[in-house]
């Protein structure tokens, strides 16, 4: 028990309330981080797997539906269809590049976009990740001027899924880093939305947390 080779989570946080997840969760990113040892974690939580993994592998029926890096498998859209789409999104990696610890916001530089983010405190320097929701993202036809959300990406629209339940799941491509917003069907005829426009996603600073 020592010195294991292998570690093997089983769904370990999934009786848990949030408050203690959020406790649990810093220790094991320090096992992952500090020991060296192979962790195999099985989880139905995005959230969970957003924050730990660097492969996943999707499993559907008992057969591999997917596998790959974390940022490239939970930013596709077709993994909402497996897991439930409450927390479809997109994962972005990148490096805190300025702190203003006046304000207790992160520059975060990624591919060739920044995002700032809410973080109490954290170095310059450091490698963080992101798990950006999709219902938490907005899209605009022009760029959007006086409103109060610090993220305006620009990018143009991959593709268009349609949901059950009245929404669309749009996939926008902003400088390399596929961007995923759930907004209404409403809101997609109003804008006449169509693949290849260019869009601006309007992310609100507070809905990210860096880890």
């Amino acid at each position: 028990l020592s010195s294991p080779r292998l570690l093997l989570m089983d769904e370990p946080l999934a009786a848990l309330d949030e408050t203690r997840k959020a406790e649990i969760l810093p220790y094991l990113e320090a096992l992952r981080d500090t020991m060296n040892i192979p962790i195999i974690y099985v989880s139905h939580s995005v959230s969970e797997v957003a924050r730990l993994a660097d492969k996943v592998v999707v499993l559907e029926n008992g057969k591999v539906a997917m596998a790959g890096s974390v940022a490239d498998i939970l930013s596709q859209p077709s993994v909402a269809l497996i897991q439930g789409r409450r927390e479809a999104g997109t994962l972005i990696e990148g490096r805190v590049v300025q702190y203003d610890s006046n304000h207790r916001l992160a520059a975060v530089a990624f591919q060739s976009s920044q995002i700032f983010v809410s973080s109490p405190d954290i170095a310059e320097g450091k490698n963080v990740r992101m798990h950006v929701l999709a219902k938490d993202v907005m899209l605009s036809m022009a760029y959007p001027q006086g409103i109060s959300a610090l993220n305006i990406l620009e990018g143009k629209i991959i593709s268009i899924r349609p949901n059950a339940e009245g929404t669309v799941d749009v996939q926008i491509d902003c400088r390399g880093t596929a961007i995923l917003s759930r907004i209404t069907t409403l809101s997609r005829d109003r804008l006449a939305l169509q693949e290849e426009m260019t869009v601006f996603a309007v992310v609100k600073t507070v809905a990210l947390e860096p880890r």
